[in-house]
């Protein structure tokens, strides 16, 4: 599929290249993170007005701030303030869909009448929750593999891969190759209720990396990249077709 980038993506294009990428890559990341949109001719012809509107704006925006010159400055107190409830208000909705409402400032505590503000979740334990959405026997130790399907889409298994480590990957075959596109390797604390990647595979763009060698900021995206990815899994209705329990006699090995 080819794309138009709507911002940098590393090792992929600067923002307004149009690029050639995997179907499953453009779906599962460029799409969904709004990082770009199909080479279509209606989406070029849309960026083009886009391209147009904006450079009205920044001109006006332009002469606007000149004439603002010389005149008092706003009230910088009330604008920090009004972005802080901005904030809060948009971690309270995103929060909401795990079943958490960080926006109650109080719990019932021990009948003093002052209650403890809750901490939102961290990055990891929102991963944990959504990946709870479709995999809860993989999640809960009862089951080593899951395969699962969804009409339009690669086949999706998660499967334990030895020690403490899982992985999930969507998987499809090219030349009679199988490629996964992506997968991503994790550990799973059950007692906090996290998860931490481990490392990121796109054969497609043969992209690979492990989080122990990767900058924090790498870390960080593709932990938001799980939360996306795992949301969209929910809301692309993934089925399980096969699952492997531990207590179940099974053949060795693990199918795809």
């Amino acid at each position: 599929m080819e794309v138009v980038l709507l911002e940098d993506v590393k090792s992929l294009g600067k923002k307004g290249e149009i690029v050639k990428v995997n179907d499953g890559y453009a779906r599962n990341f460029i799409l969904p993170k709004k990082l770009g949109v199909e080479a279509n001719a209606k989406n070029l012809n849309d960026l083009k007005l886009q391209q147009a509107h904006a450079d009205k704006v920044a001109a006006e925006q332009l002469a606007a701030a000149k004439e603002q010159c010389g005149k008092p400055f706003p009230d910088e107190e009330r604008l920090l303030e009004l972005q802080k409830k901005k904030v809060q208000l948009d971690l309270a909705l995103e929060f909401k869909e795990d079943g958490e409402d960080v926006m109650a400032a109080e719990e019932n505590g021990d009948g003093s009448g002052q209650g403890e503000r809750k901490e939102p979740p961290t990055l990891e334990q929102r991963i944990y929750r959504k990946f709870r959405l479709f995999a809860a026997p993989v999640l809960d130790g009862e089951a080593y593999y899951m395969k699962l399907q969804a009409k339009g889409y690669e086949d999706l298994v998660v499967e334990a891969v030895g020690g403490e480590e899982y992985s999930i990957a969507h998987y499809y075959d090219q030349n009679g190759d199988s490629m996964r596109d992506p997968e991503i390797t994790f550990t799973i604390d059950r007692e906090n209720k996290s998860i931490y990647p481990a490392s990121f595979l796109q054969d497609g763009t043969g992209v690979y990396y492990e989080t122990a060698d990767a900058s924090p900021a790498t870390v960080r995206d593709l932990k938001g990249f799980m939360v996306q990815w795992f949301t969209n899994i929910k809301n692309q209705k993934f089925e399980p077709v096969k699952i492997k329990r531990y207590e179940q006699e099974e053949e060795n090995g693990m199918e795809r």
